[in-house]
């Protein structure tokens, strides 16, 4: 009884450790694929609209406004 028992974990350790294994590689694949999406978006500069003119901001010149 006692080696089948030993031999039960010994089995649920090494089905735990393949599973941990692939749980880590999806991860890391994961964190590669965003991260590298997130670190562009961040590098991207921001622009401010500093042609922004208020006199276009009326509906009779900008059709976009109505």
């Amino acid at each position: 009884m006692l080696k089948r028992q030993q031999a039960g974990e010994k089995y649920l350790t090494s089905d735990y450790y393949k599973i941990e294994q692939i749980y880590e590689q999806k991860l890391a694949g994961l964190t590669d694929r965003y991260g590298k999406r997130i670190a562009y978006i961040q590098s991207i500069p921001i622009v401010l609209n500093i042609f922004r003119d208020t006199a276009v901001e009326t509906p009779a010149l900008c059709p976009l406004l109505h």
